[in-house]
C-alpha cells in the first residue's frame, strides 16, 4: 500500500512539472555549474601565479642570503690570513731576538 502511494505521489509530481520547466531547471544548473567551473578555474589560475611569484622571492631570499654568507667568509679568510701574517711577523720577530741574545750571551 505505502508503494503504490509513494508512486502516485511521484506520478502526480511528475505530471506537474512540465518537459519545459524540467528543461529550463537543467538549464539554470548547466549554467551555475560552468560558473562554478569558471570560476574555480581562475582561483586555480591566481593560486598557480602566487606559487610562482612565492617561489621566486624565495630563490632570491636564498640569492642574497648566499652572497652574504660568502662575504662574510670572504672577510673571514681575510682577517685569519691578516693576522697569521702578523702572528709570523711576531714569530720572527722573536727568533731575531732570541738569537740576538744567544749571540751576545756567548761573546761575554
Amino acid at each position: 500500500m505505502k508503494r503504490i502511494l509513494a508512486a502516485t505521489a511521484a506520478l502526480a509530481l511528475l505530471a506537474g512539472c512540465s518537459g519545459e520547466d524540467l528543461k529550463k531547471q537543467l538549464e539554470k544548473k548547466n549554467q551555475l555549474l560552468a560558473a562554478q567551473e569558471s570560476e574555480i578555474k581562475k582561483i586555480k589560475d591566481d593560486m598557480a601565479s602566487r606559487e610562482a611569484d612565492l617561489k621566486n622571492q624565495c630563490e632570491q631570499r636564498i640569492q642574497k642570503l648566499a652572497a652574504q654568507h660568502k662575504q662574510q667568509v670572504d672577510a673571514l679568510n681575510a682577517k685569519i690570513a691578516d693576522l697569521s701574517k702578523k702572528k709570523d711577523k711576531e714569530a720572527d720577530k722573536a727568533q731575531k731576538t732570541d738569537a740576538s741574545k744567544t749571540k751576545s750571551k756567548s761573546r761575554r
